[in-house]
C-alpha cells in the first residue's frame, strides 16, 4: 500500500500546474525598447529610401520636361524653315485653334494640350522655349523661371504642385541645367 500510495503522490504532482516562472520587468522592458528601435530604424530608412527615389523621378521629370521644349523649340525652327514668321508667345497646342498649333501637331503629335513658350532674341532668333502641363506665366517670356524653385515644385508629394513646374530650354547649350 505504501507503493500505491506513493504512485498516486507522484501522479499528483504531476497533474498539478507547474508553478509558472515570472519574467521579470526589466526583460519586458528591454525587450519592448528593442522592438521600438527597430521600428524607428525601419521607418527612417524607409523615409529615406522614398526620398532618394522621389529626388531620381524629379530629375526624370524635369528632364523630359526639358526635352518637350527641346522638340518644340526644333518644330518652331522647321516651321521658320518653311517660310512662316515666327513670334515670342505662349501656346496651348490643341487642333484646330491656329494654323501654327496645327503645323505643331502635326510634326509634335504629344504636344497636343501641354502649355509651350517661344522667346526670340531681337535678331528674331530662338532664345528660349518653354513647357508646362498648366498654363505658363507671361513674366516668363522676359524672364525665364528659376531652376531651382521649379526642381521645388517637382518635388512636392502635390500632383497639382508639380503641374505648376516650367522648364526651360535654351538654344546656348551652356545655359541648359538639363542635358538632353
Amino acid at each position: 500500500m505504501d507503493g500505491e500510495k506513493r504512485f498516486q503522490e507522484a501522479l499528483d504532482e504531476l497533474d498539478e500546474p507547474a508553478p509558472e516562472a515570472e519574467i521579470p520587468r526589466r526583460s519586458v522592458k528591454k525587450r519592448w525598447f528593442i522592438v521600438l528601435a527597430v521600428l524607428i530604424l525601419v521607418f527612417v530608412l524607409g523615409w529615406w529610401l522614398i526620398g532618394e527615389m522621389l529626388g531620381y523621378t524629379t530629375y526624370s521629370r524635369m528632364q523630359t520636361k526639358c526635352a518637350n521644349a527641346h522638340t518644340f523649340a526644333n518644330v518652331c525652327m522647321e516651321y521658320e524653315k518653311d517660310g512662316n514668321t515666327l513670334q515670342s508667345g505662349i501656346w496651348h497646342i490643341q487642333p484646330g485653334k491656329s494654323g501654327f498649333e496645327d503645323y505643331v501637331l502635326r510634326l509634335y503629335s504629344s504636344s497636343e494640350g501641354e502649355w509651350y513658350g517661344l522667346v526670340l532674341d531681337k535678331d528674331g532668333k530662338i532664345e528660349y522655349a518653354l513647357n508646362s502641363e498648366v498654363e505658363i506665366p507671361s513674366e516668363y517670356l522676359t524672364h525665364p523661371p528659376d531652376y531651382e524653385e521649379q526642381m521645388a515644385l517637382l518635388d512636392s508629394h502635390f500632383a497639382f504642385r508639380r503641374k505648376k513646374a516650367v522648364a526651360v530650354w535654351y538654344t546656348d547649350d551652356s545655359r541648359n541645367t538639363m542635358r538632353d
